[in-house]
């Protein structure tokens, strides 16, 4: 194997895809597991989009706990995880005017500290395990650097949410 072909060589990688169940997470499971990963998919719903081969976990990334024991008891079954995929995302879409708190509070809770409690789980079970190599891939949204198009939402009830762009 050529220097250039071990260095993207994945066979075998231990990939955590958070949001693994919805239409992005379905295809970056795909993708890992097309280029030979083992595949760890978590969602809070795991009864949709599943794929053979993939191993799917519940998961609220909003709970810190929830990701402190999922991340070590896929340590101790696959002896590390190389790669982390922070997926999940979600957003509300009532009218700006009449959103509830509690809407803004679940897409903060889920898209901003889910996010922060999967990446200081795996970092402080990366040290306790002493594990040397790994990557954390964070997703973003286009609607994070720019202004939703709402010609998009004309056929939809469904609005961009500010508080979406924000997390």
């Amino acid at each position: 194997m050529t220097y250039i072909e071990n260095l993207f060589n994945l066979t075998g990688k231990v990939v955590v895809v958070t949001g693994a169940c919805g239409q992005l997470g379905f295809r970056i499971c795909e993708s890992f597991l097309n280029s030979g990963c083992i595949v760890i998919g978590t969602d809070v719903n795991i009864d949709n989009n599943k794929i053979d081969n993939v191993d799917y976990y519940l998961l609220d990334i909003s709970k810190k706990n929830e990701n402190e024991i999922l991340y070590e008891k896929i340590i101790e079954k696959h002896g590390s995880i190389d790669v982390l995929i922070n997926n999940a995302g979600v957003s509300t879409f009532e009218n700006f005017e009449e959103r509830p708190e509690e809407s803004f509070d679940w897409v903060m809770n889920v898209n901003l500290k889910g996010t922060f409690f999967g990446i200081q789980s795996f970092v402080n079970l990366f040290d306790k395990f002493n594990l040397n190599k790994g990557s954390i891939v964070n997703v973003g949204s286009i609607f994070g650097v720019v202004s939703p198009d709402f010609r998009n939402y004309t056929d939809l009830p469904r609005k961009n949410s500010e508080v979406y762009g924000a997390t």
